[in-house]
């Protein structure tokens, strides 16, 4: 997920991502996963990621990186021409047939909307980094955004490998293994609402060729609920989401 760390490891590396927290000194790789996905996540997706955000985002980036299909590297990370949807080129094989890419560019937050920092954050006027990533056109191709790659969720002694698709359901894993630990082992688990609570846990990039795009390994848990600025909540937490590079 090259570009998808890429943008992460961009919005670190700027004001806002320097200092998150302010007002708590809470660590800057430290963020809090939003479980109510039914308004606050897609409000702040919105503000980030507009339907409208290719118009004012040309693809590709500068510096993209090659982009993966799920068979491997795509030949080009240029346009088709007069693409309306900003999908890569088509390539060409030996005799002269089309190879249709199957995968467009579609805008890559950071944070994401998920997190209570995601989009441009509770006081709305702190945006998040966006970058073009690869997302699926056609069925049968897939792009960075819902590559089939591994997963690794670590919890305690137990290793639990799973097949994921991409970003999105990464998120969702993350998800899945939150609740799980909080209604097994925090202290707080009777106050818990899958629908409205907030779970910090630490973010990390990687670059290890360990064949995971992505892992989760939970620990211990510090559980928030949500009621005001992210900024003021303080507490250690030991769950940790790392994303490869």
């Amino acid at each position: 997920m090259r570009d998808i760390c890429q943008n992460a490891v961009n919005f670190l590396t700027t004001t806002r991502g320097l200092n998150l927290h302010p007002a708590s000194g809470v660590s800057g790789l430290t963020f809090g996963y939003d479980f109510n996905r039914g308004t606050r996540a897609p409000q702040r997706g919105r503000h980030t990621c507009p339907s409208n955000w290719k118009n004012n985002h040309p693809c590709p980036e500068p510096n993209q990186h090659t982009v993966f299909r799920e068979d491997g590297p795509w030949w080009t990370t240029a346009l088709e021409p007069n693409t309306p949807i900003n999908a890569l080129a088509n390539g060409v094989d030996a005799n002269g047939n089309i190879l249709e890419a199957g995968i467009r560019y579609t805008c890559d937050e950071f944070p994401p909307k998920t997190f209570v920092e995601g989009g441009d954050g509770e006081g709305r006027v702190q945006p998040a980094q966006t970058r073009c990533a690869a997302l699926r056109c056609l069925p049968q191709h897939k792009g960075e955004q819902n590559c089939k790659r591994n997963f690794l969720i670590k919890s305690f002694n137990a290793i639990l490998t799973h097949n994921f698709t991409g970003q999105g359901t990464a998120h969702q894993n993350l998800r899945a293994e939150l609740v799980r630990m909080i209604r097994q082992y925090h202290p707080l688990q009777n106050t818990f609402d899958d629908e409205d609570s907030i779970a910090f846990f630490i973010f990390s990039t990687s670059d290890a060729a360990d064949g995971f795009a992505a892992k989760v390994r939970c620990l211990h848990l510090h559980l928030v609920t949500f009621g005001a600025d992210v900024s003021h909540f303080r507490g250690s937490d030991e769950c940790f989401a790392s994303f490869q590079i």
